[in-house]
């Protein structure tokens, strides 16, 4: 996933925009990656778009959209719709990939920590699979749209 949001920035930086054509999203994202904000207005996110918005009108250089990607010890389901909307991205629906993933993560964890108890089949790993490639076709659909519409841009055309 993180050579997927890796292309898409290379693709908006490459389009030589300036970061008052870029999506407040991406410009809250890019400079929370690049300085070092206070833990307070880290908590949350409406905060970080009113800073970006008032310092918006200082930045006149061209875009160059930071590769970091926010993360935890584990990319969850949270995980992932936190950095699509950071990307101003479509976010997966919960229905279709909240437990898939939350159960996947269980066991990863579990695995890796020792625990030797849990049943793993072929069908519980086939189920995985399905899993983690249902995701990353998603994830690729909302890249991909968001690039065809450019939603990077701080007024999409319509």
């Amino acid at each position: 996933m993180v050579e997927s949001f890796n292309l898409y920035i290379t693709k908006i930086n490459n389009l030589n925009l300036t970061y008052n054509q870029i999506n407040l999203n991406i410009l809250t994202h890019d400079i929370f990656a690049k300085f070092d904000i206070t833990a307070e207005q880290k908590k949350h996110f409406i905060n970080r778009c009113t800073f970006i918005n008032n310092i918006i009108e200082f930045h006149k250089s061209s875009v160059n959209i930071s590769p970091i990607l926010p993360k935890e010890s584990n990319i969850n389901f949270d995980v992932i719709n936190q950095i699509l909307t950071h990307f101003y991205l479509d976010t997966l629906p919960a229905k279709e990939f909240e437990k898939r993933l939350k159960k996947l993560l269980h066991y990863r964890n579990n695995i890796a920590h020792g625990e030797i108890s849990l049943p793993v089949d072929r069908e519980l790993v086939d189920y995985f699979i399905s899993t983690v490639i249902n995701v990353m076709s998603e994830v690729t659909i909302r890249i991909v749209d968001g690039f065809k519409n450019k939603k990077y841009l701080k007024e999409p055309p319509n």
